[in-house]
């Protein structure tokens, strides 16, 4: 396999920049968010790799099927289900247009907060809020911008060998902007509140509402913000939003300073800080325990990134299964009395089969476990350890690119420890050279948690009455 970021050197980065250009020259409308490369950036960056992947790790032309955008075979299988709204949902809307006493309405969708607390708060406040269905845009100069796109579609498989067939991505994007500029939206709104805009419809009511100069807040996922220099973090959660509500408080540096991070729009969406619940009641502020000489009587746990096949998007994620697979068996050799702490939705190779799978959530076994183990620090999950005081040891072995502050504060938290995959070494031995390292978590409180108490359905609505005032 080589280096593990030749990939993402030579092809994945290149292309990223490549379609950076397709977006600037599709830029020239009049109205910067009608930019037809912005709004599928995330999906040509999806349907690029899926070819790259399957070409230079499997020597095979991908026959990834692309109706429409957004289409994933066991997901979105159908172009007319953009969000259901349930009637309980529209009942409680309808409510709290007879109570409210704003002159404003807020628009709800998607967006990752206990939406019945939120519901609960907005009544409270006698605030009248919708629940939006479909998403209604017009793109100008639409022959234009897809020409451009589809120039550069048709360069990068010439120059990657990547077959003939990039077609199916152009006529979706054709079908789905028709269906996208069919659809009459009913729903007026004020401001818009949504969560990651990664799907083809939350895009199009993003890009709706800044086109109309509604405020639009965009509230983050994963209980953690600016871990990750990623690209997509800044074409997909920082391009389609005028605010956004992360959580800790170095979610700004990081997007100041990394490199991706920024909006493709260079509008700089104003930052929130905000708690994640979870690591609020999970932070543990005593000193975090050493590793010392114990780890045969610990119980362990693993964590792992699920497995992808070549149905990833690129880059920094660019290790193959079947050498993950291998290095996961590796890891199980070498130390016993592990765990396999399983993603909830992976189906794990039979090849497995004699180590311990457990399935729950990571959030109600966290207790279980002295000690875990893991080998990406960009997940949801890594969050969720960081903030016990039990020791971590990680495996540097090349997912995800850190940022700068967040690789700090990483490297003082956990054990960690280099590792080339395809020549890994005495794990032992490199384990037992740093069981004594003192440990220290200044991840949680920079990257997961800030200072005040408020929930984060009171931070929304705090942010949405500053906003409205």
């Amino acid at each position: 396999m080589g280096n593990m970021n030749s990939l993402d050197q030579n092809i994945f980065l290149p292309i990223y920049n490549d379609y950076l250009q397709a977006f600037n020259r599709c830029g020239k409308v009049d109205e910067p968010y009608l930019n037809l490369m912005g709004l599928v950036f995330h999906e040509a960056m999806y349907f690029t790799s899926c070819f790259v992947y399957e070409k230079y790790w499997y020597n095979v032309e991908s026959n990834i099927e692309y109706p429409f955008l957004g289409y994933r075979s066991h997901k979105y299988i159908s172009l007319n289900k953009h969000y259901p709204v349930s009637n309980k949902r529209k009942a409680v809307s309808l409510f709290s247009q007879y109570i409210s006493k704003s002159d404003y309405t807020v628009a709800i969708l998607n967006p990752p907060v206990n939406i019945n607390k939120l519901a609960k708060l907005l009544l409270r406040n006698q605030i009248q809020f919708n629940f939006p269905m479909v998403a209604q845009i017009t793109i100008p100069n639409f022959e234009q911008q897809i020409k451009i796109i589809e120039n550069t579609l048709k360069n990068i498989w010439h120059t990657y060998e990547l077959g003939e067939n990039f077609n199916p991505f152009i006529r979706a994007i054709k079908k789905t902007y028709k269906v996208l500029n069919r659809n009459k939206n009913n729903h007026k709104y004020d401001l818009l509140l949504l969560g990651s805009p990664v799907k083809i419809p939350i895009r199009a009511e993003a890009v709706s509402a800044l086109s109309k100069n509604i405020p639009t807040i965009c509230i983050d996922h994963g209980n953690e913000t600016g871990t990750e220099d990623n690209p997509s973090w800044g074409y997909d959660e920082q391009s389609y939003c005028s605010h956004f509500i992360g959580y800790g408080p170095a979610g700004i540096w990081a997007i100041e300073n990394g490199e991706y991070l920024r909006s493709l729009y260079d509008n700089k969406p104003e930052y929130i800080e905000s708690n994640c619940s979870f690591i609020k009641n999970t932070y543990n502020h005593n000193e975090i325990q050493k590793l010392g000489n114990e780890i045969s009587k610990f119980k362990l746990a693993y964590i792992p990134l699920k497995f992808m096949g070549s149905k990833r998007i690129g880059p920094y994620l660019s290790i193959p299964d079947e050498d993950y697979l291998e290095w996961q068996k590796y890891i199980f050799k070498a130390i016993k009395n592990l765990d396999y702490k399983a993603h909830p939705k992976q189906i794990i190779d039979s090849e497995l089969d004699k180590i311990k799978i457990v399935r729950d959530t990571l959030e109600s076994c966290i207790n279980r476990y002295d000690c875990f183990i893991t080998d990406n620090a960009i997940s949801t999950v890594f969050a969720n350890i960081a903030a016990t005081n039990k020791p971590i040891i990680y495996f540097n072995i090349g997912f995800g690119n850190l940022t700068i502050t967040a690789e700090k504060a990483i490297r003082e938290r956990v054990i960690w420890i280099d590792i080339d995959i395809n020549n890994p070494g005495s794990l032992l031995e490199k384990i037992e050279k740093q069981k004594n390292k003192k440990c220290t978590n200044n991840y949680t409180k920079q990257f997961s948690i800030t200072d005040h108490s408020d929930s984060r359905e009171e931070t929304v609505l705090k942010t949405i009455k500053s906003i409205m005032s």
